[in-house]
């Protein structure tokens, strides 16, 4: 792979940027240091101690990141100097960590939800998925994998069309190759996508499938039908078309990192709500709400109406921890100049009399 093949023109498209540095892009994040790929070559990206702590987690590379980079002579490695600007990223909270955000993959124009069909269905899950994706505008598919097990793909895209009429859905068999076509279709070259889901959903498989070799590697689900984690880092591809794929360890729990203000309501719900008494209708307690009376009337289902209220809780509980840190953040600093404080007081040289 070069640089040029992973999507770096459309990426000058949209991030305008004056610099004539060496550039690369991260294909894969290891533990203790990056993949990455530059005009000409693959390199193994490091990064100095002091750049750790002058940055936040969030602003370390990521698969998918452009990044400015310091060849080091003799070495198949290079000192990443920075990382440029983002034009999309998918991110999520991690649960139980105070204002903990993890990036899961930059610079991405589609997001694929990837479903198995053997697998228990949570359409507040894929709420989560969406919004995430919608945050940063990035479009979202949805794909129903696994169809050759027997029927409910049909079944399972009627319930979730009735919430979100406008999802593009696909049906595919990576085993037996149906719907790898109609896949590959919505592929474009110089485009970056990524594949998520949840362990045993079939992303590596697909990926195999639209790769046409067994790039990934792969594991049967287990037998209570819960996923293995085959995949265990995010990792950049380039099919054959020249479109950019990144796969993804499953995720068993989503918590957005979101606005309350890019809180996805589903299309039916954002019809309703044109019609409520106030513009900033919180949509749970404010007066003359469209919504609310949708689900008194039973023009909308109460566990429809329940999945926005859950998605809202997660921003609020996400803006509470967000405050606890910092006030948190707040007291270390201050304990931390008064003890400097008292310290030059003590060490201080007596006035000369």
């Amino acid at each position: 792979m070069k640089l040029f093949e992973l999507g770096f023109q459309k990426y000058l498209s949209k991030v305008r940027l004056d610099t004539p540095e060496l550039i690369a892009r991260i294909t894969s994040e290891n533990k203790t240091d990056w993949t990455m790929v530059t005009t000409n070559e693959q390199l193994r990206g490091i990064v100095m101690n002091t750049y750790r702590k002058n940055n936040s987690i969030e602003n370390l590379p990521k698969v998918g990141d452009f990044v400015l980079y310091e060849k080091i002579d003799n070495e198949k490695k290079a000192k990443i100097i920075r990382v440029l600007p983002r034009f999309s990223s998918l991110s999520r909270r991690l649960p139980g960590q105070n204002d903990q955000v993890q990036i899961l993959a930059t610079n991405i124009d589609t997001m694929f939800v990837i479903s198995g069909l053997d697998q228990d269905f949570n359409i507040s899950q894929l709420r989560r998925y969406l919004t995430m994706a919608q945050s940063d505008k990035i479009k979202s598919v949805l794909v129903i994998n696994k169809t050759d097990i027997g029927s409910g793909a049909d079944t399972r895209e009627r319930l979730i069309l009735k919430q979100f009429p406008k999802l593009k859905i696909l049906h595919t068999s990576a085993k037996i190759k149906t719907g790898i076509d109609e896949l590959y279709r919505l592929l474009k070259p110089q485009d970056t996508v990524i594949f998520l889901g949840s362990s045993g959903a079939g992303k590596s498989s697909l990926i195999n499938a639209l790769l046409s070799s067994e790039k990934q590697n792969t594991k049967s689900v287990r037998e209570d039908g819960k996923g293995r984690h085959t995949t265990t880092r995010r990792e950049m591809f380039l099919l054959p078309n020249g479109t950019i794929v990144i796969d993804s360890p499953g995720i068993r729990t989503l918590e957005v990192d979101t606005s309350e203000h890019s809180l996805q309501l589903d299309d039916e719900l954002s019809e309703l709500s044109l019609n409520c008494r106030f513009r900033d209708c919180d949509h749970i307690k404010s007066e003359g709400c469209a919504i609310i009376e949708a689900v008194e009337n039973n023009q909308i289902s109460k566990d429809q109406y329940h999945n926005f209220l859950k998605l809202r809780r997660d921003w609020e509980r996400s803006v509470e921890r967000t405050s606890l840190f910092k006030k948190e953040q707040t007291k270390k600093r201050m304990k931390a100049h008064s003890k400097a404080l008292r310290k030059a007081y003590k060490t201080r040289k007596p006035t000369k009399k």
